[in-house]
């Protein structure tokens, strides 16, 4: 079979997707033929997400290595990659906001008269399994995961055989639906080491405080041992019944992780990793010492993870210094303790929170804070104790993200009873974005304390209310704004 992966992305920022490399790499040895399409670096689509206007980042000269957004149309592009390759199924993984970029890939697909099968894998499926089956331009669709599931429907193909019962898979067939079940989780230690042919060589350059470094993503467990209600991870859990061949968090063989990361060091030319796991540290103890050792012996790149707060103890910081990591991402999300109790369900008081950065610090690892903004009945105030927070613990790097109510998740359905959505809402990346209308608070002003939420963290109390002034989107604003950003955030 020859297999178009088609990744639907507008970000502009360059992460190959883990889940459509590996999946390249089981069909490949199933001896499919894989081509990869990429809409990532296309200047049409790219939402570049202007972090280092907002004070996040350092900025960085990507371009002096190479990093270029191609002006040609994508829509296009796409077409021309269909008709030199000719493939016999197109495979599209999508995010939500993906899949509103995909719909228009396939209405000028369709109108081009090219009939080859879709279908459609990734999370949004997933999540909203009848939303994306009913699209006229869907064939098929994968739900869960893809990797075992996509070399069988591929096997089958190729041979002419039924392809209505293959687990994870639903199909259309004579006006009906085929919606199987899920087969088992794959096992981590028998999927190939991911190959990332096709992608642009764009996507590994990335900045990091202020220099642009060749980093690639890395999977070394699946799944998550926690249920945040903004989160899908809750959902796909209650999908597999809570179980799969074994628990829906799942590691590899330490053996097999490090095979697979000198693989990709040596292939890409990596000069740093970044762990792409939900929650790096909530492996044991033991065998985080083990990794530590292996990786450091082995490996020695520098290394970027994330990790919840109550995962954080004074010898697992330690372990991670000394094999070689230099920054950790801890999630803070709010700074109102009851919301995020009550309404995000993470269980993690202010205190393990203030730890885990003190912690860090101490370690003299970089430590970059993730919050949200725009929670369901969040108000000013409630912004601002997430940035009291963010200022008590000083992370090196911080910044916001707006609340999105994915489907499959409780608060999309809080959001719903509340009013705040309807259920048509139209996907929105929450990195620019929110997408609730609420009561107490304007979309406007969520937007302007998106703007500005970094440079509340780092500058002075008493500059307040110049900050303010800088939340509207105006000339004028923005011009104080971008002399206060380089004074206070990239010094």
């Amino acid at each position: 079979m020859r297999v178009l992966l088609v990744y639907p992305c507008d970000n502009g920022i360059g992460q190959i997707p883990i889940g459509l490399s590996l999946i390249q790499a089981c069909l490949k040895r199933a001896g499919h033929q894989t081509r990869v399409f990429d809409t990532t670096f296309f200047a049409q689509r790219s939402k570049r997400t202007g972090m280092e206007e907002l004070g996040v980042h350092k900025p960085a000269d990507l371009e002096a290595c190479g990093v270029r957004m191609i002006e040609a149309d994508p829509d296009a592009e796409f077409l021309r990659a269909v008709a030199e390759f000719a493939p016999e199924l197109i495979g599209f993984s999508c995010m939500s906001y993906g899949f509103e970029l995909a719909k228009g890939m396939l209405a000028a697909l369709r109108s081009s008269g090219i009939t080859t099968p879709v279908i459609i894998g990734g999370a949004h499926p997933t999540v909203a399994p009848e939303e994306t089956i009913r699209h006229k331009h869907v064939d098929m669709i994968c739900i869960g995961e893809g990797e075992e599931a996509m070399v069988e429907l591929c096997d089958r193909m190729a041979d002419g055989r039924p392809i209505h019962d293959v687990r994870n898979i639903w199909v259309k067939s004579n006006g009906q639906v085929h919606r199987n079940g899920l087969r088992p989780f794959a096992d981590m230690d028998r999927l190939p080491c991911p190959d990332a042919s096709g992608f642009a060589d764009m996507h590994f350059y990335k900045p990091f405080v202020g220099r642009v470094y060749r980093i690639g993503h890395i999977e070394i467990s699946r799944g998550c041992i926690y249920s945040c209600a903004y989160c899908i991870n809750a959902r796909v859990r209650e999908l597999y019944n809570g179980d799969g061949n074994g628990t829906y968090h799942r590691e590899k063989a330490i053996d097999k992780a490090i095979a697979d990361i000198r693989t990709l060091v040596d292939r890409y030319g990596l000069e740093m990793l970044r762990v792409w796991d939900e929650t790096f540290l909530c492996m044991s103890t033991g065998r985080l010492r083990e990794f530590a050792r292996r990786y450091k012996q082995e490996i020695g790149l520098p290394l970027l993870v994330s990790t919840h707060p109550a995962t954080v103890t004074e010898e697992r910081i330690r372990l991670l210094k000394d094999m070689g990591c230099v920054a950790v991402s801890i999630g803070i999300e709010t700074g109102r303790e009851p919301l995020r109790r009550n309404v995000l369900n993470r269980n993690a008081s202010n205190d393990q929170i203030i730890r885990a950065f003190g912690l860090a610090h101490k370690a003299g690892l970089r430590v970059t804070a993730f919050n949200m903004i725009g929670l369901p009945g969040e108000t000013r105030s409630d912004i601002f104790e997430t940035i009291r927070l963010n200022r008590t613990v000083r992370p090196d790097t911080t910044g916001p993200n707006f609340f999105y109510p994915y489907q499959g998740t409780k608060l999309r359905e809080l959001c719903l009873q509340r009013g705040y959505i309807d259920e048509n809402v139209q996907p929105a990346d929450h990195n620019f974005e929110t997408v609730l209308n609420m009561p107490q608070i304007t979309r406007a002003e969520l937007k302007g304390l998106h703007k500005t939420f970094n440079l509340y963290v780092q500058a002075p109390r008493w500059l307040f209310p110049l900050v303010r002034l800088c939340e509207p989107d105006h000339p004028a604003s923005n011009w104080l704004f971008g002399k206060l950003v380089r004074r206070y955030c990239w010094a």
